[in-house]
C-alpha cells in the first residue's frame, strides 16, 4: 500500500497535509505536504478541467522576493525543528515552571514582557524539542 510509507514520511519529518476536502468523488486524493504551513496562504478547490473528474487545487504560497544574497546559503543558525520528536510534556512543566506573575508585575512594558515570554519559550523549545542545522546537510 503506497499510502502507509507517505503517511510515515510526512510524520516522521514534521510535515502537515493541508488538502481538507474530497478532490475525486468522496475521496481525497490530492495532498499539499509542507513543514511550515504558514508558507500557504490559502488552499482551495477549483472546478475539473475539462473532462477531469478530479477537481483542480489552487494554493497559494506566501513567500519574500526581497532579494538576499545570504538567504540561499544556510547559515550556523538556521536550525530545523523535528517536532515530531518533541518532549511536550517536559516543555509544558518547564514552561509552567516560569513565574509568569512576578514577571508582569516587575516589567509592565508590553515589548518586555513579549521579550521575556518569547526567550522563555524558545529556551524551553531548546531544551525539549530536538532539531538539527540546515547547514549540517550541506556540504562545500
Amino acid at each position: 500500500m503506497v499510502h502507509r510509507p507517505v503517511l510515515d514520511f510526512a510524520v516522521n519529518f514534521g510535515f502537515s497535509q493541508l488538502v481538507d476536502f474530497n478532490t475525486r468523488g468522496d475521496n481525497l486524493l490530492d495532498i499539499i505536504l509542507t513543514d511550515d504551513s504558514m508558507l500557504i496562504a490559502k488552499v482551495g478547490a477549483l472546478p475539473p478541467i475539462g473532462h477531469s473528474d478530479h477537481l483542480v487545487v489552487e494554493f497559494t504560497v506566501s513567500v519574500n522576493l526581497q532579494v538576499n544574497s545570504t538567504s540561499n546559503n544556510p547559515s550556523a543558525d538556521d536550525v530545523k525543528y523535528q517536532w515530531y520528536r518533541a518532549d511536550f510534556d517536559s516543555l509544558s512543566i518547564y514552561v509552567d515552571a516560569t513565574d509568569w506573575m512576578t514577571a508582569v508585575y516587575h516589567d509592565r512594558n508590553a515589548r518586555n514582557m513579549w521579550t521575556f515570554f518569547m526567550n522563555t519559550l524558545n529556551d524551553g523549545i531548546k531544551l525539549f524539542v530536538q532539531s538539527y542545522k540546515l547547514c549540517d546537510n550541506f556540504s562545500n
